[in-house]
């Protein structure tokens, strides 16, 4: 159906759901198996990635408190918000990552947000911060002098730098957008980084 295909191809930055920059389906927000009369109904379908319309959050969409709902982009303000980052969790040369809610949410809100998270992200979330991580000391040595020391202000500088082209290219709650932001609030992270990237060499095209 047209309407269908309008929904699909509007141009989201990135997945309203998740974060994801992989666009390009539907979601139903409330699961279809559990209100089939909201199957069709355009304020239910949101744009989405692959990830989000297959099998990461399945049928859930509340948990057992009030706080627990799935978040809505279309009728939420909270998505307007900085509602997450990500926690990056030693040993750093062989990282984890931990999607958290913003501290600066009220505890009610965070519970929400901690909910939305933990059944929106999967396995692909946790591959694009093992990369991004991976990548970042070269990133951050391409970015400064040629040769030579790297230090934790230089990379505090262009991580703020980069939190503020993902706003505007990708969205403030993106993965990368979230990626980086949480790296701003982590010194130690920003020490390893550093090291890091004073030991490479600048890669010039």
């Amino acid at each position: 159906m047209t309407r269908f295909k309008n929904l699909r191809s509007q141009q989201v930055a990135s997945c309203p759901m998740c974060g994801s920059s992989v666009t390009g389906a539907l979601d139903h927000f409330l699961p279809k198996e559990t209100f089939p009369e909201f199957s069709v109904m355009a304020a239910n379908l949101v744009p989405a990635c692959t990830s989000c319309n297959s099998s990461v959050k399945g049928s859930t969409y509340k948990g057992e408190s009030p706080e627990e709902w799935l978040i809505h982009p279309y009728f939420d303000t909270l998505a307007n918000s900085d509602l997450w980052e990500i926690r990056i969790i030693q040993p750093y040369p062989a990282a984890r990552f931990e999607a958290i809610p913003s501290s600066h949410h009220a505890p009610s809100v965070q519970k929400r947000i901690a909910f939305h998270l933990k059944y929106v992200l999967g396995e692909q979330f946790q591959r694009a911060c093992t990369n991004a991580w991976a990548t970042l000391p070269q990133h951050m040595r391409n970015m400064g002098p040629t040769a030579g020391l790297i230090s934790v202000a230089d990379i505090h500088a262009e991580l703020i730098k980069l939190v503020s082209y993902h706003y505007i290219t990708t969205g403030r709650n993106a993965w990368l957008a979230a990626f980086h932001r949480g790296l701003l609030g982590d010194l130690p992270a920003q020490a390893f980084v550093a090291a890091q990237a004073t030991t490479l060499t600048k890669l010039v095209l």
